[in-house]
């Protein structure tokens, strides 16, 4: 969209295209490069300042609104409010790992979400078309699921089948989330099926290797995948 209202003519794409990194460079990196730089590097812009201008018409264009929300900002509100739940002395119990090493459950969730956050940022479907707040909220459920952080026994009059369910959702979390199992069904099994085929899938290897630990330790992506069943949806 910006593209299209501010580049009218052929001469005007390359220092759109400097334009755009000197801002995502100021935004991310900590020595950002100058326009004098893109201006000794390239035979086609021969001044500066229509790089600097250009930046300038897409800053306005924007109304300088260059914030956005990704899944990452909801992980310690929604590591909260799992907590503060029925059952909260699960959250922090100590769990061995297979090399003896020892982590608290609160730590292993967070590593957990990361690590399903980091397999569907991969999955351009899923990440572009769903809210970054939905995934978040879905990563809790799921890394819940997978530690066995459950929300203890329902109410007693519920009924027998209910009662026998495992909950790894509570109100709580719907309240904080703003969203229901209902509402976290669908992309639960979309994370679930990345989480199982990251190890021998192309494109997910890498994000696997990523969280599957050094030194001995043992990586949060090693952890055994949940069956679809089981994920108390149905």
């Amino acid at each position: 969209a910006v593209n299209g209202t501010i580049v009218k003519e052929n001469k005007d794409a390359l220092p759109f295209v400097y334009a755009c990194v000197m801002i995502a460079s100021k935004i991310e990196d900590v020595d950002p490069p100058l326009a004098v730089d893109f201006v000794h590097n390239c035979n086609v812009v021969k001044n500066k300042q229509d790089i600097v201008d250009m930046e300038r018409k897409i800053c306005n264009t924007l109304k300088f609104a260059f914030g956005f929300q990704t899944p990452y900002h909801y992980i310690d509100r929604f590591i909260r409010a799992s907590q503060v739940s029925s059952s909260s002395t699960l959250c922090c119990r100590c769990v061995a790992t297979g090399n003896g090493i020892g982590h608290t459950t609160n730590d292993l969730l967070e590593q957990l979400i990361h690590y399903l956050l980091d397999l569907s940022i991969v999955d351009y479907k899923l990440f572009v078309t769903t809210r970054p707040s939905l995934l978040t909220a879905s990563a809790v459920y799921l890394a819940r699921a997978t530690l066995g952080i459950t929300e203890g026994t329902p109410n007693v009059k519920e009924r027998s089948h209910v009662r026998n369910k495992k909950l790894f959702w509570s109100k709580t979390l719907e309240y904080y989330t703003s969203y229901s199992m209902k509402n976290l069904e669908c992309t639960v099994k979309t994370m679930r099926n990345l989480h199982e085929y990251a190890e021998g899938g192309v494109y997910l290897r890498n994000v696997f290797e990523k969280h599957a630990g050094s030194r001995g330790r043992e990586g949060i992506s090693r952890r055994t995948v949940m069956i679809e069943s089981d994920l108390g949806f149905n």
